[in-house]
């Protein structure tokens, strides 16, 4: 047993991550006391990695005095000090010196209301014949001091009860009304007056007090920032006072630390709490004393440094048991590894790392991503391809996404000799993804040419729990010798100008506690922090380099916290960071991967498809969703790239892509997710407007590709590398369905969600002005119809075609559901309705126009022979026979030959086929199979959305054979490197495709997460 305690409530018999408790009457019972048993508990308790949160209306310097003095530096690094009513954070770096988090300063008017106010109450007390004194000295706040008399000038709180009754008895003789309350009331009334927004009025009963703060500023830090940053689940918290009830009829202090976000923490009073603590709130009471007892009794529940196992490599490797939630490769092969790299990618949908080894290799592509961040197009850099390079004049400031050195990377020398892959050889490898977890192991053993062998084994991952985390474990094993092992965290960058051309180092000053930091311009208005936060088993390190003696067999491990911020000036970035990795530790390390593989866990027992005959299929279609979950998050400031985080191909632009082959997945398994990506295209409206404008069109008109602002970036030619010949690209300008592909998009989250908020302050909006656009964008042709001329389909090798049948239809599609949508509004919503078209200057009868014009849009109907043919004229072009030898090729060839291939009956990918694709009720199955048989024969299939279209359609026409072709080579395509360029990141739509295909087509909707059987899908393979 422990002090005078009983045994405790069953809620707080365990140890809790998080212990946040207020100062004055629950930590001491006043300022004046010291308590060593109060030192000595925290000590303990830091020490064992709990974060500590003490909450006081006081100043630092009060805290300062009673204990800070007595805690060590690296209990103090778990500590964290909220001061002056929710004014100030302090926190303590790895040298034990405090750092300020933040701090609320009143501005001149706000200094002049607190002033005017208390004044005002001060006179309000006076008319009454009484005296009042006005405490100024505090930040944020003004306390007005009702019984200023020697016998109250400091009382206790266990004298809360006789004070409460001479205050009381002072008012009322004086005949103020209601007393106390009467006074609160009249604190409310001047502090309105005087112009406080949002005043915060509490009583002590001494005093009445007027501020800008209070503790909720302090939990609403506390739960942002430390339980929201560092994934510390709700329920193992514990939040302790002293007044939670009220006293007199006014609320305790301490109720302003409950909030609804918590409600699944724990929360317990030491206090006397005269009149009942509220429900939920455990009243222990015993004061100071039976707080230091929890303190002693959390202490003994939790586990000592020293005493823990770590989990790396050698010990508990964590992989799943399961090979099918296992990639791997084993052996070593150099010119595999841009392919690989982007196979064994990381990422969280905000940050994307190539699964690159940790030491430097030329031929390598070692890089970061982040989502959003972008800047003026380099040479330096290929569009797509690596034969291709796009102009270097586009001014748009954001048109290349912008990659980053890896911060994976390290160095090792052993006696001051490098291990590289150039100076020793690599004995054995190996590199596994663990979807399941969302880790990345990598072994490799180097022996140099003495014959002595090092081995470096490192477990990484980017957290889907914290956007802005990545974690690193390293162990260096000298195997067969012993000597000096230098860790490098920081290693150079070979050619940085050439690599990276758009970042420029800023010479900031490195905090203390980081291991390394870089803050990098990248020549745009986004600016990048990069900082580490580094542990070894026996404590921080406070720079890039680790040195120790090493015997055989003897590991080095190192634990790495990486932060990375952007997008703020570069002192904002150092101090988020710097909040970010606060309170990071070696058993921290633990937790974290704890909470990302949760949030994995929960991913899959959304999406996971397990196919019972064969466990390859199984494997590759994790993979897949894998890659899918990692390609984006909740950021509605952007969407999913072409490559998603993992290659620089395509300039990290963003296509018709999102909403055709990714929205379906994340539709059913992440709405969240999937409303996120389409309020980007809501927050690219400006872009989209500025297009249509340009093309003389009213209303908006979406980038074909596009970034940040919505401007469409598409390049206006490219140059073949090694002939110099220069091909015109017309996508940007007459690539016009992707439009329409926005409102089929957003349509199918809103027929699956019925989300209204979207539709009601996104949606909507979207519908009408791509509507407006698709209105003005078609012409009346002689036959009374309208025609849309000019375009570019989703075929790309004909350009300037008038008609095409995919883009008339996405067009009508669009044209008709911003009518129906307006009608909805009208009917259901008709405040907001009339808010928009005021803002949008919508006439009434608009919506009508957009109905008529789809009923007059020509629409490509089927042939005799059931064919639709693809555009005016695809039917008189000059037939080609394609070889085998011909498809599923990049297409460098065909554009070499643009203007032969714009006369000729091939196409790169599904055209007339998406409509069955998108619509599969459109048409009859002998309809569908007349355009399947056509258009598949003239098809190369030059881009890797082609074959889940064609299995999609073959799956719809009953032939289940082509369906399982289809669906294999696009389920296959970047772990078989079908199309020879894997190495520039992953083909992120057509693992959406082929998920569309397998389970909105092959099996009909009917499964979208457990077993699978292959007689469903292909009865054959299944025998």
């Amino acid at each position: 047993m422990f002090g005078w305690s009983q045994v405790w409530p069953h809620q707080l018999r365990r140890a809790f991550d998080l212990i946040v408790f207020d100062w004055d009457g629950t930590a001491v019972a006043d300022r004046d006391t010291r308590s060593p048993g109060l030192a000595e508990a925290l000590e303990k308790l830091l020490s064992r990695d709990a974060i500590c949160c003490v909450i006081t209306g006081t100043k630092l310097q009060n805290i300062d005095a009673q204990i800070l003095d007595s805690l060590s530096p690296a209990a103090k690094e778990r500590l964290f000090l909220f001061t002056n009513r929710g004014s100030e954070v302090y926190s303590f770096g790895g040298d034990g010196k405090i750092g300020i988090l933040s701090r609320r300063v009143a501005t001149e008017e706000e200094n002049r209301a607190l002033d005017d106010t208390a004044r005002a109450v001060k006179e309000y007390l006076a008319r009454f014949g009484l005296e009042a004194e006005i405490v100024s000295d505090r930040l944020n706040r003004r306390k007005i001091d009702v019984i200023p008399v020697a016998r109250w000038r400091d009382p206790r709180k266990s004298e809360f009860g006789e004070l409460l009754h001479d205050v009381q008895a002072r008012l009322g003789e004086a005949g103020v009304p209601e007393g106390l309350n009467g006074v609160v009331q009249e604190t409310w009334r001047q502090a309105e007056r005087s112009g406080l927004s949002d005043p915060r009025i509490t009583s002590d009963i001494k005093h009445i007090e007027v501020g800008l703060t209070d503790k909720s500023d302090s939990i609403r830090w506390i739960r942002e920032h430390i339980i929201g940053q560092r994934g510390i689940p709700v329920h193992q918290s514990v939040f302790i006072g002293d007044e939670f009830g009220t006293v007199g009829g006014f609320m305790g202090s301490d109720a302003l630390m409950r909030s609804p976000e918590l409600k699944d923490a724990v929360y317990a009073s030491v206090g006397v709490e005269p009149e009942g603590a509220p429900e939920k709130v455990l009243h222990i009471g015993g004061g100071p004393k039976r707080f230091l007892d929890f303190l002693i009794f959390q202490g003994q529940l939790r586990t000592p440094r020293e005493h823990r196992r770590t989990r790396l490599a050698g010990e508990l490797l964590r992989l799943s048991a399961d090979p099918a939630w296992l990639l791997k490769q084993e052996g070593f092969d150099p010119s595999r590894e841009r392919e690989v790299e982007t196979l064994f990618s990381l990422g969280n949908g905000v940050l994307g790392a190539r699964g690159s080894a940790e030491l430097t290799l030329p031929a390598a592509q070692s890089d970061l991503f982040i989502a959003g961040v972008y800047s003026k197009k380099s040479a330096m850099i290929p569009y797509s391809e690596l034969e291709f390079s796009a102009s270097e004049g586009r001014d748009d400031p954001y048109s290349e996404m912008v990659p980053f050195p890896s911060p994976f990377r390290v160095g090792i020398r052993v006696d001051g000799d490098d291990i590289s892959f150039e100076s020793t050889r690599v004995r054995n490898h190996e590199r596994v993804l663990d979807f399941r977890k969302g880790l990345l192991f990598q072994t490799f053993t180097f022996e140099d040419r003495n014959g002595r062998r090092t081995r470096l084994q490192s477990v990484r991952c980017i957290s889907v729990a914290d956007p802005h985390l990545m974690l690193h474990e390293i162990e260096v094993v000298c195997e067969n010798h012993s000597g000096r092992v230098e860790l490098e965290l920081a290693p150079e960058i070979l050619d940085p100008e050439l690599r990276y051309p758009h970042l420029t180092p800023l010479p900031i000053e490195k905090p203390s506690m980081f291991s390394q930091m870089r803050v990098y311009d990248t020549g745009s208005p986004s600016h990048v922090c990069v900082a580490t936060r580094a542990f070894s088993d026996a404590g921080p390190i406070l720079n890039a380099f680790v040195s120790t003696e090493l015997k055989a067999g003897e590991p080095l491990r190192v634990r790495r916290f990486i932060s990375v911020f952007c997008k703020r000036p570069p002192d904002e970035l150092v101090l988020q960071a710097r909040r970010h990795l606060f309170g990071k530790s070696w058993r921290r390390f633990d937790r974290d991967l704890d909470v990302h593989e949760s949030r994995w866990e929960t991913f899959w027992s959304r999406c996971d498809l397990r196919f019972k005959e064969d466990p390859s299929l199984t494997q590759a279609q994790r993979f897949n969703s894998y890659h899918l979950r990692i390609s984006a998050d909740h950021n509605p400031e952007t969407s999913v790239t072409a490559k998603a985080l993992t290659g620089r191909a395509y300039e990290g632009h963003i296509f018709w892509d999102t909403e055709i082959f990714l929205l379906p997945f994340f539709n059913r398994v992440q709405p969240d997710i999937a409303r996120n990506l389409l309020t980007y295209r809501y927050n690219t409206l400006g872009g989209a407007r500025r297009r249509a404008r340009g093309m003389g069109c009213a209303g908006a008109c979406f980038a074909w590709e596009s970034t940040v602002t919505g401007d469409d970036v598409t390049p206006r030619s490219i140059t073949i590398a090694g002939t110099g010949q220069a091909v015109p690209i017309f996508t940007g300008e007459q690539q016009i369905h992707v439009t329409g592909d926005v409102a089929f998009g957003l349509w199918q989250y809103w027929e699956l969600t019925r989300d209204r908020d979207f539709m009601i302050r996104f949606g909507a909006e979207i519908l009408f002005e791509t509507a407006r656009f698709w209105s003005t964008r078609a012409r009346q042709g002689s036959d009374g119809r309208l025609h849309i001329l000019k375009v570019v389909g989703p075929d790309e090798y004909h350009s300037g075609v008038n008609d095409n049948a995919f883009t008339n239809w996405m067009a009508r599609f669009n044209l008709e559901k911003a009518a129906e949508t307006a009608e909805w509004m009208q009917a259901e919503h008709p405040l907001q309705w009339g808010e928009l078209i005021e803002r949008l200057r919508i006439e009434r009868d608009e919506p009508a126009g957009w109905r008529s014009a789809a009923r007059s849009l020509f629409i490509q109907m089927p042939g005799k022979d059931g064919v639709i043919e693809q555009f005016e004229g695809f039917f008189r072009l000059k037939d080609v026979h394609l070889q085998q030898e011909e498809r599923n090729k990049a297409p460098v060839s065909r554009l070499f030959k643009w203007q032969e291939i714009n006369g000729m009956k091939v196409i790169k990918q599904a055209d007339v086929l998406m409509i069955p694709f998108l619509f599969p009720s459109a048409f009859s199955r002998e309809i569908v199979r007349a355009n399947y048989e056509y258009y598949e024969r003239v098809t190369d299939h030059g881009s890797s959305l082609s074959p889940s279209v064609h299995s999609a359609i073959a799956a719809l026409v009953g032939d289940r054979e082509a369906s399982f072709k289809y669906w294999e080579q696009s389920l296959f395509l970047d772990l078989r490197n079908t199309m020879h360029n894997t190495g520039l990141g992953i083909h992120i739509a057509c693992i959406g495709g082929a998920w569309q295909a397998l389970t909105l087509h092959a099996l009909g909707g009917r499964v979208v997460h457990g077993e699978v059987s292959l007689n469903d899908i292909h009865p054959r393979r299944a025998a």
